[in-house]
């Protein structure tokens, strides 16, 4: 079930994503220089308010590393790569994590063998992890970046990234 915590970070990623504030051209720059091309071109396949949050949560991450490491930049530029296949928006995505909680694996598996309608779309966001890991592989990115983005809403044991890098890019996600 969601916390308070949880729904005080999607509520606030709710009103952030209606009226979001484009990037600044040196910061859409420095995104640029974190990733190789074929992952920057997926970034720019993001909506303003993706972008936006995925440029947060890497800055929160540079400014807890000592020397920035790219892979665990990139992890944090591209976590959400894999929602782009859902092809929701807003609205769609605010009920996929509201009644996503009540959805069994089971469930969730039956809706990704749909290949179309409102189900499908649900299916493929709460599935965003896997798709994800599935597209950056077929880009060739680093090893820990896909790690990261296939693992990045998995309980903190089931991570293969290091401890200390998950927990940094988990709490930078959910500032």
């Amino acid at each position: 079930m969601l916390n308070i915590k949880k729904l005080l970070h999607l509520g606030k990623r709710f009103f952030t994503s209606l009226f979001p504030r484009s990037l600044r051209e040196d910061e859409i720059r420095w995104v640029q220089e974190q990733l190789n091309s074929e992952e920057f071109k997926l970034w720019l396949s993001f909506s303003k308010a993706d972008k936006r949050h995925s440029f947060e949560v890497a800055h929160r991450v540079t400014l807890k590393l000592k020397d920035q490491e790219t892979p665990y930049v990139a992890a944090a530029l591209l976590h959400d790569i894999g929602k782009l296949s859902s092809c929701l928006g807003i609205f769609g995505r605010t009920i996929a994590t509201l009644i996503s909680p009540f959805l069994t694996r089971n469930k969730i598996t039956i809706w990704t063998l749909k290949t179309k309608g409102f189900r499908c779309q649900l299916a493929n966001y709460l599935e965003h992890p896997k798709n994800g890991e599935k597209i950056l592989k077929s880009i060739h990115s680093a090893p820990l970046t896909i790690a990261w983005v296939s693992e990045h809403h998995s309980a903190d044991e089931k991570w293969s990234v290091p401890h200390e890098i998950g927990l940094l890019l988990s709490e930078a996600d959910n500032d």
